[in-house]
């Protein structure tokens, strides 16, 4: 298993670091866990194959998390690209994120291939292509409960990863709210 960071920046513009996205490699598979600005030139920058990549997987719906990813879905249409792509998103962005990628022209049927939107469960463990993925809930939304409550949003969802493939294990966290999030992934 192999990591590759292709951003490590925070949520304000750096003009040095991309935002927030990991690739993982095992073999000829790749996923990405978040998709934020600046993703797509930075796989274009180390002429990674897109094809490999399986499946995006985002912590939560900050854009410095998240907002490469419409970019990342028309550079996947403009190079052609035909193998299907999962996306796995909290609860309450599924439903936006369709919204949003006809609003940007993006349209399932127009992309060129099969594009699979899933909303992330938590503790449920996603196994394809190689990977194992557990998502476990991290308390970094906490206090937006009275601003997601006004705008229609139950609850808000971030989350961390542990991924393993190839007999390793890593994990990965967008962001926390506090360390306690951190000790159930790594006790299990």
């Amino acid at each position: 298993m192999n990591l590759t960071f292709l951003g490590t920046s925070s949520g304000i513009a750096d003009i040095e670091r991309t935002c927030s996205s990991l690739l993982v490699t095992s073999g000829d598979q790749s996923i990405i866990l978040d998709a934020g600005e600046g993703l797509s030139r930075r796989l274009l920058e180390l002429e990674t194959p897109l094809e490999d990549i399986s499946s995006v997987f985002i912590t939560h719906t900050h854009p410095d998390h998240f907002a490469g990813l419409f970019l990342f879905l028309q550079l996947l249409h403009a190079k052609k690209r035909k193998k299907s792509l999962s996306i796995y998103l909290p609860t309450e962005a599924e439903k936006i994120f369709e919204q949003f990628l006809n609003m940007s022209l993006l349209w399932k049927e127009k992309l060129g291939f099969s594009l699979h939107i899933e909303s992330i469960k938590t503790y449920q463990t996603i196994s394809r292509n190689g990977f194992s993925l557990t998502p476990y809930p991290t308390s970094h939304l906490l206090g937006y409960a009275k601003f997601s409550e006004a705008h229609g949003f139950q609850e808000l969802e971030a989350f961390s990863f542990v991924v393993s493939a190839e007999n390793k294990t890593l994990m990965y966290s967008g962001d926390i709210g506090s360390l306690q999030d951190l000790v159930t992934p790594l006790q299990e």
